[in-house]
């Protein structure tokens, strides 16, 4: 452990850096400063609350003798990013997985592989192909890809939306947002210059809305009916980590347009150092004490630590924060994080499915992984059911043996009795949306023996025979909430109030020496591994 009164540093007159949070933030900033800032090692000190390093990125090696297992972040989002080009320059293997939910890129089938993903339609009991024809469903896809292209033209002023065009506020209204559907009773949402019509049904047009519009706002405008909201729930919602009333519509727009837009020397680290108060003096020099009385001193802070503590006021600034940024604090969410891990010992799904969107149903998504075969255990494998949100919340609510329990039920109820096609390029034929999208040709309950059979193309035809509970051999649950108390949640996503300024409120130092990074400060490519990254490098 390293302790130092910070008089060396005064005498000298060398700048020395205490940073907060030992998350990928922190750690990413203070290898920059000792590699290519020249900072020496004793003058880069990183604080971190709980017993361990890596914040929302942890591993578990014991839950699958011989295999890594990801409690936190586990996907490489694009390869155009600085998480990517590291794991490249690392050696490290990547898997390219199908961008399945609304909201992180899908969907969208990979290009190099046959990997496919499902939608379960949970109120219906329908399940739908990637690639569905269904008309209500590429609806739903086409508004939400279409998010991105709408931030040019709004923004955010005053708690009013304004659509604005290449010559400046628009005088001629109204100007639809979304195309208002045929039907008189639906809804639909009018921009102009000054006032925003909510969507109400369309005899009611002409009330003034006094607060932002939501993302519900919007698919409701766009004529989303209930089937579709449960899928744009359980995907895009699920995967910002919000309801979708509670997430601002114009600050999704603009988090989509900029996403689209998108060493070997040491430092000094002290873990189980949970920090309290941070305090400037006149003089400039910052007092960093932990909770157990402790001090370390310097010249500059950075602040990595997660948006929940800052919000819940556990670290004490000293002069006080502006309003500003606190104000940005609370316009930013840090949703909950729930994983339901399932571990099978012989494989009971296609091994191509990558993932499932499952509306109205207890685990919203689940991504599927197969493992190679291992010495001990014959674990061959793993359904990782993912929540967030409000949908992690009820997820939790429940003891962790009966969330297995219900999720591994689920896993049943979904693929009972379904027939399959294994291969290459089984998205997108005919035979398999006849299986799958359209509810016909079902196989029965009592299905044949799973098997693969050569079939037209090259591609084996099967059913389930076993249903995925008769390989069950066991479960984990991990709650980004209650087991990780230093960190209390998953990502940011936008609340009702966010605007364009809130990035750079939530990013701006104080004073040239009080700084801020984490992905909370990174929103244009927020809720990412990369955007904390990024962060620590700015």
């Amino acid at each position: 452990m390293y302790s130092c009164s910070g008089v060396e540093t005064i005498n000298s007159k060398k700048p020395r850096v205490i940073l907060l949070g030992g998350g990928l933030a922190g750690l990413r900033c203070a290898q920059q400063l000792v590699t290519e800032h020249g900072f020496s090692t004793e003058n880069v000190v990183l604080l971190e609350a709980s017993t361990r390093i890596g914040g929302r990125i942890r591993t578990d090696k014991s839950f699958i003798e011989g295999f890594s297992l990801d409690l936190g972040a586990e996907l490489v989002h694009g390869d155009q990013t600085s998480l990517y080009r590291l794991a490249e320059e690392k050696g490290w293997k990547m898997e390219e997985l199908i961008s399945l939910a609304q909201g992180d890129g899908g969907p969208l089938p990979a290009d190099s592989n046959d990997g496919w993903g499902l939608f379960y339609v949970g109120g219906e009991k329908r399940m739908l192909a990637l690639d569905s024809k269904d008309p209500a469903f590429v609806h739903l896809n086409d508004y939400l890809g279409s998010l991105a292209d709408l931030w040019p033209a709004i923004k955010l002023q005053e708690g009013q939306l304004v659509l604005e065009d290449e010559d400046g506020p628009s005088e001629i209204g109204p100007m639809e947002l979304n195309p208002p559907p045929s039907s008189g009773g639906e809804a639909a949402v009018a921009i102009t210059t000054a006032k925003v019509i909510s969507p109400q049904p369309l005899q009611q047009r002409g009330q003034r809305r006094r607060q932002p519009l939501s993302l519900r706002d919007g698919l409701e405008a766009a004529g989303v009916g209930k089937s579709m909201m449960g899928v744009a729930d359980a995907g895009y919602a699920n995967t910002v980590g919000a309801a979708l009333e509670d997430t601002s519509l114009a600050g999704t727009c603009y988090v989509e347009h900029e996403w689209d837009v998108d060493g070997d020397r040491t430092f000094v680290l002290q873990t189980d150092w949970p920090v309290s108060k941070v305090e400037f003096t006149a003089s400039g020099l910052a007092t960093v004490t932990c909770r157990d009385g402790r001090i370390e001193q310097g010249t500059h802070v950075v602040s990595a630590l997660p948006l929940s503590v800052l919000q819940d006021g556990d670290v004490e600034f000293v002069p006080p924060l502006p309003e500003a940024k606190l104000s940005a604090f609370q316009h930013m969410g840090l949703c909950s994080i729930v994983k339901v891990i399932l571990k099978f010992d012989r494989r009971v799904l296609p091994q191509l499915l990558h993932g499932c969107i499952c509306s109205e149903s207890f685990i919203p998504e689940f991504w599927f992984r197969h493992l190679p075969n291992l010495p001990e255990g014959g674990y061959t494998m793993l359904a990782v059911g993912f929540a967030a949100g409000p949908r992690a919340d009820a997820v939790t609510s429940v003891k962790p043996e009966e969330a297995l329990k219900k999720a591994l039920d689920q896993l049943d109820d979904m693929f009972r009795g379904r027939k399959w096609l294994e291969g290459g390029g089984c998205t997108g034929k005919g035979d398999w949306e006849e299986a799958v999208e359209g509810n016909t040709g079902i196989a029965p309950e009592h299905c044949e023996p799973h098997r693969e059979t050569s079939g037209s193309g090259g591609q084996g035809e099967g059913t389930l025979a076993e249903l995925p509970s008769s390989a069950y051999v066991g479960g984990l649950v991990h709650d980004w909430v209650k087991d990780e108390p230093f960190v209390r949640g998953g990502y940011c996503y936008p609340r009702i109030g966010f605007d364009e300024t809130t990035h750079a409120h939530l990013a701006a130092s104080i004073n040239g020496t009080l700084f801020f990074a984490g992905e909370h400060t990174n929103t244009p490519t927020g809720m990412t591994v990369h955007a904390a990254i990024d962060s620590g490098d700015r």
